[in-house]
C-alpha cells in the first residue's frame, strides 16, 4: 500500500496561486504565464494573469436577433444585454423571423435542402434533392427547364 501511495504523490502538479496550493491530478498551464493552476484558477482573471491583459475575450449571443456583444470583465452580463437591446439590437420585440427553407424544385417533391441531402444540377445550376439528382428525372419533371 506504501509503494502505491509513493507512486500516486507523483502524479499531478501543485496550483501556483500562493493562497490555494491545491494538488491537482489534471492541472492546467497558462497559456500566457506558464504557470500550472487548478480548475478553479486557470483561467486569466481568476489568477490574475499579467500577460493576458484584453486577451479574455468573451461574448454574449442575443437571444432575439443572434447578434454577438462583447463581455467587459467588470461589467454585469444583464447590463450589457440590456443596452444592447436598448441601441443595437435589430429584433428587439422578440418576433420570429425564419426563412424560408429550400425546397426541392422538382414538381410535386417537398424535400427540404440543406448541404448534405442536395447536389447542384449540372444543366440548370439549381440545386435538388438527392432523389432528383439524375438530370433525366429533374428535366422530366421539373416546372424549370435546362
Amino acid at each position: 500500500l506504501e509503494a502505491c501511495m509513493a507512486v500516486l504523490s507523483n502524479a499531478g502538479a501543485h496550483c501556483a496561486v500562493p493562497d490555494c496550493s491545491q494538488l491537482d491530478f489534471l492541472p492546467f498551464t497558462c497559456a500566457q504565464c506558464r504557470q500550472t493552476f487548478c480548475l478553479d484558477h486557470f483561467r486569466f482573471e481568476a489568477h490574475a494573469c499579467p500577460n493576458a491583459k484584453g486577451l479574455d475575450a468573451r461574448v454574449l449571443v442575443c437571444p432575439l436577433c443572434s447578434q454577438s456583444m462583447r463581455l467587459e470583465a467588470t461589467e454585469d452580463p444583464n447590463l450589457t444585454w440590456e443596452r444592447h437591446v436598448l441601441t443595437d439590437c435589430t429584433n428587439p420585440e422578440g418576433r420570429e423571423h425564419r426563412a424560408k427553407k429550400a425546397r426541392c424544385p422538382v414538381r410535386g417533391c417537398k424535400e427540404l435542402l440543406s448541404e448534405s441531402n442536395s447536389v447542384t444540377c449540372g444543366r440548370c445550376q439549381q440545386k435538388v434533392c438527392l432523389k432528383h439528382r439524375r438530370s433525366e428525372s429533374t428535366r422530366l419533371n421539373s416546372s424549370h427547364r435546362p
